[in-house]
Order: C-alpha cells, then sequence, then structure tokens
C-alpha cells in the first residue's frame, strides 16, 4: 500500500518568521532566511487584515520576533491606517512592499478611487527600489480573468464583482500582476476570508507585483498552520532573487541602451479627458493629481532600443 504523505508543519525558524507588524490596520509579517550565498535573496512575505490585532494577545508574541528581521530592514513607513511601506535591502537589491487595506464595499466610489490613486503615489514616488511588493486585503472578488486582461492569471477563483473590476484596473493601469491568479491551487488554498456564519468563502487578499519571476508561488495559509484571531487568512508569497543575475539583466539593459520615450500626441489624447481638479477640496488632493498625471504619462510612454 503506497504510503501516508506526511503534512507539511512550519519550523521554529518559520514560525518565527511571520512577525513583523507595521501598520495599525493591516499586518504585514515578513519571513526572511539569509542562505550560504550571499548572492541569493529568499523570503517569505505574508499579508493579513488584523485590525483587532492590538487588542489580541497575540501582538506580544510578534513584538518579542522583531530583532530577527532588523538586519534587512531599510525602512519602515506608516502613511495611514491603510497605506505602509517596508524596504528590504540585501547585497545591493532592494525592495519596497507596500501593505494596503483597502475600502470595504459600503464605502463610496470616491473612497475607493483616492485609495487607489495614494497607492499608485506611493508604488511610484521615492524610495526607488529594484523591486516593489503589493498586497493585502482589497476587499475585492477578482474571479477569473476577462478578455484584453494581461496582468490577471488564469486562476482567478469565484465571481467578480465591482470592487474586482476596479482592482483589475488598478493591475492592468500599473503593470502589476495579481500573482494569486497565477498558480493553480485547490479552492481550500485560495480564499481568505468567509462570512460570518461560514455559509460563504472569498478570496479579498492579494499580492501584486510587475516582476513575477521573483515568485516561486503564492498562498493562502490556513488557520491550523497560522492563527492571530483575525477574520481573514494569511496569503503569503515565496520570494527568491538571483542579486548576481538581477545585476546582469541590469547591466544589459544599460548596454543596449533601451529608453523611455513620451510619445506627445499620445499624451495629449490621455489628458484631454483630464478632470478639472479644484485643490480648494479636500477631495481633490495634490497627490490625487500628482498619481493621475503619473498614470497619464506612463500611458503614453514607449520603450524604444537605441542600438544598431
Amino acid at each position: 500500500m503506497p504510503s501516508t504523505p506526511k503534512r507539511r508543519t512550519l519550523s521554529p525558524a518559520q514560525k518565527r518568521g511571520y512577525n513583523l507588524a507595521v501598520s495599525p490596520s493591516t499586518y504585514l509579517p515578513t519571513y526572511i532566511h539569509s542562505p550560504i550565498n550571499s548572492f541569493k535573496f529568499k523570503f517569505n512575505v505574508g499579508f493579513i487584515n488584523a485590525r483587532t490585532l492590538s487588542s489580541d494577545p497575540h501582538i506580544d508574541i510578534l513584538l518579542k520576533e522583531l530583532p530577527h528581521l532588523v538586519e534587512f530592514i531599510s525602512e519602515v513607513h506608516i502613511h495611514s491606517n491603510r497605506l505602509s511601506t517596508l524596504i528590504l535591502k540585501k547585497s545591493n537589491t532592494s525592495i519596497k512592499i507596500v501593505s494596503a487595506y483597502a475600502p470595504t464595499s459600503a464605502a463610496s466610489d470616491d473612497e475607493v478611487e483616492d485609495f487607489y490613486s495614494k497607492l499608485d503615489a506611493l508604488v511610484w514616488t521615492s524610495p526607488t527600489t529594484d523591486f516593489t511588493v503589493v498586497g493585502g486585503d482589497f476587499n475585492a472578488r477578482i474571479g477569473k480573468r476577462k478578455p484584453g486582461e494581461q496582468y490577471v492569471g488564469n486562476f482567478g477563483s469565484g465571481d467578480r464583482n465591482e470592487r474586482g473590476d476596479r482592482l483589475a484596473a488598478y493591475a492592468e493601469d500599473s503593470h502589476q500582476h495579481i500573482l494569486n491568479t497565477k498558480f493553480q491551487k485547490r479552492h481550500g488554498r485560495k480564499w481568505s476570508w468567509k462570512t460570518p456564519n461560514g455559509a460563504h468563502r472569498f478570496e479579498l487578499d492579494y499580492i501584486l507585483c510587475s516582476v513575477p519571476r521573483i515568485f516561486k508561488d503564492v498562498s493562502i495559509i490556513g488557520e491550523s498552520r497560522f492563527n492571530i484571531g483575525s477574520d481573514h487568512r494569511l496569503v503569503r508569497g515565496q520570494i527568491s532573487i538571483d542579486c548576481k543575475y538581477e545585476k546582469k539583466r541590469w547591466a544589459v539593459k544599460i548596454a543596449t541602451g533601451a529608453k523611455k520615450t513620451v510619445d506627445p500626441s499620445l499624451l495629449r489624447a490621455s489628458t484631454s479627458f483630464f478632470p478639472t481638479i479644484d485643490l480648494t477640496k479636500p477631495s481633490d488632493t495634490c497627490t490625487k493629481f500628482t498619481a493621475a498625471m503619473s498614470s497619464h504619462v506612463k500611458s503614453a510612454t514607449f520603450t524604444t532600443p537605441s542600438g544598431p
């Protein structure tokens, strides 16, 4: 008879890894291990909604684990109760991790648009890094990929809702892959939140990145393996970066002389529909204007090689 496969469990070092709180509303845990080869940068990054964590006894356990991560942490910024950033550095390779908590379905469209504008500004503004990862609770059901979408994969689950359309649009506009949809998993490893009565389970938490090759896996971790008392489950991404290889890729890119050019006609056509911004109104901020303008510039930009 075939032997029953053993259930994989987390080692003490792995359990210690999911422990870095960076925002009062969103919990961004990170596990980092440093292999012998200093040119390899491997770690797990996880996101889980933990708005009640500050009143949970698990917070004491988390705080004790912070010293294990200090070696790689360069900067931590809490921008609001919805957005925060963490900068990691190793072997001249830098990664910006943006933790996000989107408004719920009860929020107004203006609140949702303000959230995505601020998120986009964080992704594309300083500090600039080699890689940027965005993750958290987007309160959106992405579902199956729709025709024409390039940054939604083949393995979405369930049906898409209106907030899912907004997340998909953001991914397409910012050229960030929704990595949950890139890896095929059974349903039990896809859903991240269930209704209070347990009748329905949905995928609401996602990880996005413009460079999907650095991710080896993205999956949901069940309560039996990671439980901090949240009504959400941890979404974990396994990252592996070959720093030496990435350095060579960058050198080749510079050697080929590839450059980005803005097409004036495309920019004019794009901005002809640009909304009027009244900076005297609280909802129309400079941040919103900058993010919107940045989106128009990106849509009019193309890359051309200058080599022979």
